[in-house]
């Protein structure tokens, strides 16, 4: 079957999300062999026989200990290197509580800020390549619409708004990252201290209700999940602003234009409930997306295709 241009649009969008959520995905499955890597080295140094005790982390810090919060900071303070005012300012007050930390002449502390800065370093990752998806995106739109240089310019003014949002969900979802895995593992800690098998666990896949509490993977994956859809989410915002932005301006004051919904492969019953509901006027069609992670897209019809 043949697709309309529409469609072919919709494809080529959920083929870059394809690709937004593998980038996405490595940058979180790093954060989190990172936090294996360290949580290891911690085991290895420190445990008993019976494991990983409060007792053997309350302790001053070994040259090793240093070395690995240097090479942490210096990981981080690199993929700083090209990043915005608004990502480094947010980073100087994180960072600064891990440097706190990691001064503290603690073990346990340099662990948390270990982990910390790992789990950081991954959102400033998936920032910066978000806020670049947003950019080309709405250029393609650009180019898909052949929108003129009026919409272009009040896209650039509303842009800040997008990457905004963007920004804001990253940022809290890593404060969110943050102290799950510091209230697992200190909870851990204070009670029997960490095992062998407390070690699979929290870096194992749990389903079942309530298993993210006790797995540092799972608080992971849900954190990569929420900046894969957030991704899509403010895309998807974005393109549907520039779309109806060119649409105003070159049909707003021609009647027999209509705005028809174009429902992405496999929609869901709401998104096919609002496209059936269609054709719209400009003015009354519905915003996109309809729900988080939604790619259908929208395209403009004449009246007599409307009454068709």
């Amino acid at each position: 079957m043949v697709q309309t241009v529409e469609q072919q649009r919709i494809t080529q969008l959920i083929q870059l999300d394809d690709k937004s959520d593998n980038v996405i995905q490595g940058y979180y499955q790093r954060a989190l062999e990172q936090i294996r890597n360290n949580l290891n080295q911690f085991y290895i140094e420190y445990a008993t026989a019976t494991g990983l005790s409060v007792n053997e982390v309350e302790q001053r810090v070994s040259k090793w200990d240093v070395q690995q919060f240097k090479q942490a900071i210096n990981t981080l303070d690199n993929e700083l290197n090209d990043s915005d005012k608004e990502t480094k300012q947010y980073v100087k007050t994180r960072e600064k509580v891990a440097k706190v930390q990691g001064s503290l002449n603690n073990r346990r502390y340099m662990l948390m800020g270990l982990i910390g800065l790992a789990t950081l370093t991954a959102s400033v990752r998936a920032n910066k390549y978000a806020k670049q998806r947003i950019s080309n995106d709405l250029t393609d739109e650009y180019s898909f619409l052949n929108a003129d240089r009026k919409t272009q310019c009040t896209m650039s003014e509303r842009l800040p708004d997008y990457v905004g949002n963007l920004s804001s969900s990253i940022w809290n979802t890593n404060d969110a990252l943050n102290s799950s895995i510091d209230t697992l593992i200190n909870k851990k800690l204070a009670g029997n201290g960490i095992n062998k098998a407390d070690m699979q666990q929290l870096f194992s896949s749990m389903k079942s209700i309530g298993s993210q509490k006790n797995s540092i993977f799972n608080n992971i994956e849900q954190a990569q999940y929420n900046a894969q859809r957030v991704i899509r989410t403010e895309s998807a915002r974005a393109i549907d602003a520039a779309t109806m932005e060119h649409y105003r301006n070159h049909y707003s004051n021609v009647h027999s234009r209509f705005i028809n919904i174009i429902t992405e492969p496999g929609a869901c019953s709401k998104c096919l409930a609002y496209a059936s509901d269609g054709p719209y006027s400009i003015d009354d069609a519905p915003d996109l997306p309809i729900h988080p992670n939604c790619r259908c897209h929208k395209e403009v019809t004449s009246r007599l295709t409307a009454e068709i």
